[in-house]
C-alpha cells in the first residue's frame, strides 16, 4: 500500500481522483506534517518530494519527529530539496 500527504487538500482531491481505480492500495491524507502524524502506520520508505527546504526552521524539529514517529525500525527516506 502507499500514502500521499500533502497539506492542501485541493492536492488530495486531485490525486484522488486522478488513481481513482488503479490497482493495489492508495492512500491520501491532508495534513500539516509539522503539527500532525499517521502514528498509526509504519513505513519503511519515506520520501519528502520538496517540502523539507519550505518549512520554517522553528517548525522543522516537529515536522522530523513526526516524520520519525512513522517510520519503521529499518524505514529509509529519501529527502529531495532544492540546492541554493
Amino acid at each position: 500500500s502507499s500514502v500521499g500527504i500533502d497539506i492542501a487538500p485541493a492536492a488530495i482531491t486531485r490525486a484522488k481522483s486522478r488513481y481513482f481505480g488503479v490497482n493495489g492500495t492508495l492512500d491520501f491524507y491532508a495534513m500539516n506534517l509539522c503539527h500532525e502524524a499517521l502514528r498509526s502506520r509504519k513505513f519503511k520508505v519515506l520520501i519528502d518530494r520538496g517540502c523539507f527546504h519550505t518549512i520554517p526552521v522553528a517548525d522543522q524539529p516537529r515536522f522530523v519527529q513526526n516524520i520519525l514517529s512513522m517510520c519503521d525500525s529499518s524505514a529509509r527516506v529519501l529527502l529531495f530539496c532544492r540546492a541554493y
